[in-house]
């Protein structure tokens, strides 16, 4: 049985007791058994180390072999000056000088590499002793049970991880076991003090012994470095593309043959890096096997799959948060506590899905470039160590920190410091039982929608809401018959009309891309048939398919109304009904109801008044963006310039209209700028239509925001609709049937 510690409550053992924290310490039950290596493991790691390092070697002197070549071919083939008279020598010095310019500037992008900083990490809090003694405690006691050194720092940030590492990187490996530990505090805040132990364990298990530490370190540094160099561009790459894109092809073709130069280059680095890849995956995977033994034996075998299991959990729960943070900034708001955030993710994790991480586990595979083994083998080779663990006490992990709720926050403002530099403000930060609540409210107003209208909403149709000014009925009776009447027709007809829908979705496809190809056929630029599911042979075909679409529509505009008529109906009937008093008071809240409908059918209103123009904005951005594309094929340049102005005036002309449109009403949510208004937070800029770039962009952020408001604003009327229809006996719809298939890529 594992034993178990009283819960100290979220703040950790600094407001418990000193008896919970001897009782955390003292349930180490002596150190684990030390992990021996095979001498075939000895040995292949210094096979790998010898690999590792001969690669970075090898590079240098395909370095100094390029570097050698050029130099020959300048001192050697100089006779190839003296050939050829006018152009002939104008060509002969060029052929001469091409090969000197491009390999020099070859030479210095491989010797860049070597040279090149690493880009900054991300921000960590560091933690003294004296701040959290119980923590540093516990972790030297995990360090001594594991036969490894303690670390001399520990830091503390927002990531899903455990690792321990060299604190001063090099200088720390050469001469002394200067570790620091970094800790995420999801991690903290999702696991037990068992898992944790045993997450600790693993990573001080790589470090339990001297050799061991330091060849995993260099191996882990070269991989990252090829890595690195392989991929990552600076300044100096978009210089020399930029500058050979605007010379004249007779001066620039010299530095394109310095870029192929220099692809060339990165493609041998390339090759260095899927042999390193190759050479050091198998033998980085026998390191994770051989911290996973360390992890077993003190927190025990019957802990490790579950403990894979809820770090799995964790970073479902973490990618929701990060999904969640970025629909709170829409709102100019910020979470508060992140790690807590996460916790309450992963409460909202249902028996299917731990299902289906239970699967993933089962059918994972190792692949010959993986540095760690899957979740299937690692649980295996902790399962052969049978060891019954020497630490399994179950509480909290929050109980090492005086505080951790507090440090929590500490570290979220940490991230948001890192993530938005000056744009971060204290004030937009909130609570986050806030923005749960806020979070709920509003995935029951878009549950109300669904279930009001038996549909998901589509961007190409307006939402069918009653927006003329609604007044009490004459006769509440008949009012009633008509509501149950208008709700009877929405649930019996509702799988036509969300068919009709989807087919007036697919049309209006078909006359987005007709757009798009008209646009260039105008420009005079051949559309590429590949990139389109219409005919796009000529100009008429184009036309064709748009007047098939425009056919197709209208046949469903009898369905589609009929269906909205009713939806209309319901809706203006139910929210008269709130201006009967006699009725108003059956209603739970009514007055509230009240000042919903008053705030936000105004601003539905003007949004639906503008709905076409949200549909040209959609359409004339891609076809920018087409157009912008192949620019540089255009025959006829002067068309295409008169085509791409032409479709950038249509976009900031929309913007215009909208933002002016809506300007005048307040924004109805809350958001962290005090007293904005709605046109403000759909369209916040408009570029000149001259400034493609910028003008792309801004209307690439005004579009979502405009649907979003849209559905924002219509989901809390669908909901004020469906509490009065409740109160007056009227149960709601049943939920539409999925639309979409499950995310399968979710893990």
């Amino acid at each position: 049985m594992a034993s178990t510690v009283p819960r100290a409550g979220q703040t950790g053992s600094g407001n418990g007791s000193a008896d919970v924290a001897a009782r955390i310490l003292n349930a180490f039950q002596g150190p684990i058994q030390p992990v021996r290596p095979t001498i075939t493991y000895r040995l292949g790691i210094l096979v790998v180390l010898f690999v590792m390092v001969l690669l970075p070697v090898l590079y240098v002197a395909f370095i100094g072999a390029s570097g050698y070549l050029v130099y020959w071919h300048a001192v050697s083939n100089t006779g190839i000056l003296e050939h050829g008279r006018g152009r002939g020598k104008a060509l002969a010095v060029g052929l001469y000088v091409a090969p000197i310019v491009a390999g020099a500037i070859m030479v210095v992008f491989m010797l860049k590499p070597l040279f090149a900083r690493a880009a900054q990490e991300g921000r960590r809090r560091s933690l003294s002793r004296e701040q959290e003694p119980l923590l540093f405690a516990f972790v030297d006691r995990v360090c001594q049970t594991v036969h490894a050194p303690p670390p001399r720092q520990i830091d503390v940030d927002c990531d899903i991880n455990a690792s321990a590492g060299f604190r001063r990187g090099f200088l720390s490996m050469l001469f002394s076991r200067d570790l620091v530990l970094t800790i995420g505090m999801p991690l903290v805040a999702g696991l037990s003090l068992r898992q944790f132990a045993g997450v600790l364990a693993h990573e001080f298990g790589h470090f339990s012994q001297g050799a061991g530490m330091r060849v995993t370190y260099l191996i882990r540094t070269i991989n990252h470095w090829f890595t690195r160099v392989v991929y990552e561009r600076d300044a100096w790459d978009m210089w020399l593309e930029s500058t050979a894109s605007t010379l004249d092809l007779r001066i620039g073709w010299v530095l394109h043959l310095a870029r192929l130069a220099v692809w060339l280059s990165r493609r041998v680095l390339w090759v260095l890096m899927v042999i390193g890849n190759a050479v050091a995956g198998y033998m980085m995977r026998q390191m994770e096997f051989d911290a996973d033994r360390h992890e077993a034996r003190l927190a025990g075998s019957d802990q490790f799959a579950a403990t894979c299991g809820r770090l799995i959990e964790l970073s479902i729960a973490h990618s929701g948060a990060k999904e969640d943070l970025s629909q709170f900034y829409r709102d100019g708001q910020l979470v508060d506590d992140l790690p807590g955030l996460v916790m309450h993710n992963a409460g909202q994790l249902k028996g299917e899905h731990r299902l289906r991480i239970a699967q993933h586990i089962n059918e994972s595979t190792t692949g010959l470039f993986d540095t760690h083994p899957c979740d299937r083998d690692r649980i295996a080779n902790a399962n052969r160590e049978r060891a019954p663990g020497v630490f399994r006490l179950e509480a909290p992990a929050s109980l090492l920190f005086r505080d951790s709720v507090a440090l929590n926050r500490a570290v979220s403002d940490d991230l948001y410091g890192e993530l938005l530099g000056d744009d971060f403000k204290r004030e937009a930060v909130r609570p986050l039982g806030q923005l749960v609540e806020k979070q709920r409210n509003e995935t029951a107003s878009q549950q109300a929608m669904a279930r009001f209208f038996q549909c998901e909403p589509v961007a190409v149709r307006p939402l069918p809401l009653s927006l003329e000014a609604v007044a009490a009925p004459k006769l509440v009776s008949k009012a009633l018959s008509t509501l149950a009447l208008d709700r009877a027709e929405i649930a019996n007809s509702g799988g036509m009309y969300r068919a009709a829908l989807k087919a007036f979705d697919d049309a209006d496809t078909d006359i987005f891309q007709s757009q798009i190809a008209s646009a260039l056929f105008e420009a005079q630029v051949a559309p590429n048939a590949e990139q389109f599911a219409i005919p796009v042979a000529n100009m008429q075909s184009v036309a064709a398919a748009r007047q098939a679409a425009d056919v197709r529509q209208q046949q469903l505009e009898a369905d589609l109304s009929r269906f909205e008529n009713s939806a209309r109906s319901r809706f203006a009937t139910a929210v008269s009904l709130l201006l009967v008093p006699d009725v108003a008071k059956r209603i739970p809240q009514a007055a509230e109801l009240r000042t919903s409908c008053t705030k936000l059918l105004p601003l539905l209103r003007r949004i639906q008044k503008f709905h076409p123009q949200s549909i040209q904005i959609r359409n004339s951005v891609a076809t920018l963006i087409a157009l912008l594309g192949r620019a540089e094929d255009a025959s006829n340049k002067s068309a295409m310039h008169e085509r791409i102005e032409r479709e950038a005036l249509v976009i900031r002309t929309c913007l215009a209209q909208i933002h002016d449109e809506l300007a005048t009403i307040a924004f109805p949510f809350d958001h962290a700028t005090a007293g904005i208004n709605a046109g403000d937070y759909v369209v916040p800029t408009i570029p000149e239509a001259t400034d493609y770039g910028n003008l792309l962009e801004a209307a690439s952020e005004s579009l979502p925001r405009y649907g979003e408001l849209a559905n924002r604003v219509a989901a809390e009327l669908c909901r004020v609709a469906e509490t009065i229809e409740e109160a007056l006996g009227f149960p709601p719809l049943p939920a539409p049937p999925e639309t979409t298939e499950p995310d399968e890529s979710e893990e």
